[in-house]
């Protein structure tokens, strides 16, 4: 058998492999969530006050590297366990913060994380919706800043949350999301980053569970928001992998390497 041949038949081989991993880790994320509920909303875990406050203050400088909150009102999709980067945007100027999920995960052990960053001040809130109709709670035209971080990958209906925040923000608000469009069950993730992109989607919905990564593309982020009636919709890899393995066919290939994309609109 010649090189290539060999090379070839090595690759076919790990393909399945990642393909049957995938599916089995797929099946392992669903059963988590049946059994325990959503409960890792970040990389770094709720008791872990110190990774928490230093995961916070980098998201919170990744916010103010692209958007100006001096005096504005923020709105946050997805903060995650604790409201640290409220606090932080909010001692860097913000009028006021809000942090909306559907999901109650900001609790009693978030108290720690908070006192560490200075204390919950006032202007700072959270609402937790969860049927994430969120705009008729927050009301019309109420924030300038719309910030989300590794949250919109999760959202089921994202054309529904553009236009609810088309509503919710104020004309020549600004709207800076980055969105982690990896696998996101960790081995997988590192091995294939691209592996939920390789099933068809009745396979995919069979493992479905609120908070399952959406699959969409930043293709489709730009139609759901423009279509929303927001302007100068655009998106930017922030995050590109060499390690696409094989797709399936739904799926567009050319911006597949694209794993963390910034998308930004003007409203």
């Amino acid at each position: 058998m010649s090189t290539s041949e060999a090379s070839l038949r090595d690759s076919a081989a790990l393909q399945a492999i990642y393909y049957a991993a995938g599916i089995a880790f797929l099946a392992l994320a669903k059963l988590k969530y049946l059994t325990q509920g959503y409960l890792t909303p970040k990389v770094v875990g709720a008791d872990d006050v110190a990774g928490c406050v230093s995961y916070d203050r980098r998201i919170a400088q990744i916010f103010l590297q692209h958007v100006d909150v001096q005096g504005k009102r923020v709105l946050e999709l997805g903060p995650g366990s604790d409201l640290g980067v409220g606090i932080l945007l909010v001692q860097a100027g913000a009028r006021g913060y809000v942090g909306v999920d559907r999901n109650p995960l900001v609790s009693e052990r978030s108290a720690a994380v908070h006192a560490a960053l200075g204390g919950v001040v006032e202007g700072v809130r959270y609402e937790v919706v969860p049927d994430f109709q969120f705009a008729a709670k927050l009301g019309q035209g109420e924030f300038d800043v719309i910030v989300s971080n590794a949250a919109f990958e999760h959202f089921d209906d994202v054309p529904d949350v553009a236009r609810q925040l088309a509503t919710v923000v104020k004309p020549g608000g600004k709207l800076s999301v980055h969105i982690d469009l990896k696998t996101h069950s960790r081995w997988i993730r590192d091995k294939d980053p691209a592996n939920i992109y390789r099933y068809p989607g009745w396979l995919y919905r069979l493992f479905y569970f609120p908070g399952q990564p959406n699959r969409l593309r930043p293709a489709d982020y730009r139609r759901a928001f423009t279509a929303a009636g927001w302007k100068n919709v655009r998106t930017s890899p922030v995050d590109r992998t060499s390690r696409v393995g094989t797709v399936h066919g739904a799926f567009d290939p050319s911006d597949m390497d694209q794993m963390t994309v910034l998308l930004e609109a003007d409203r």
